[in-house]
């Protein structure tokens, strides 16, 4: 939709300023990949396309790195089935885990050592 403006100059202006609000807000867009490429193909020379590569390569990886397979030994427990922390505790004695407080905020990811 945006390439159908008139005017190629403001098609690219707004294309780029589209990907930049979406991909500096980190969210993990996969679908923004393709877009950007697509941007990339039509405005081979935007000089915004470094910038934005480099949050598209970051997307790109996440994605190819949870496609593949788990790690041995990782394990994921539903927080559901632990009604406190001691029963949390009791099932990760002795191992480092990272606790996930929150699923929807990276920032709540902390590093957890048990050596009870």
């Amino acid at each position: 939709m945006i390439h159908q403006y008139r005017e190629p100059a403001v098609a690219e202006k707004v294309s780029a300023k589209y990907l930049t609000d979406l991909l500096y807000q980190d969210q993990f867009q996969k679908s923004l990949v393709p877009v950007f490429d697509d941007f990339q193909s039509k405005y081979p020379q935007n000089h915004y396309i470094g910038d934005l590569k480099v949050k598209v390569d970051k997307i790109a990886k996440y994605y190819e790195k949870i496609a593949g397979a788990m790690p041995a030994g990782v394990k994921f427990i539903d927080g559901e089935t632990i009604g406190t922390l001691e029963q949390l505790l009791t099932e990760i004695k002795g191992d480092k885990y990272y606790i996930d407080l929150n699923p929807s905020s990276k920032e709540t990811i902390i590093p957890f050592c048990n050596n009870q």
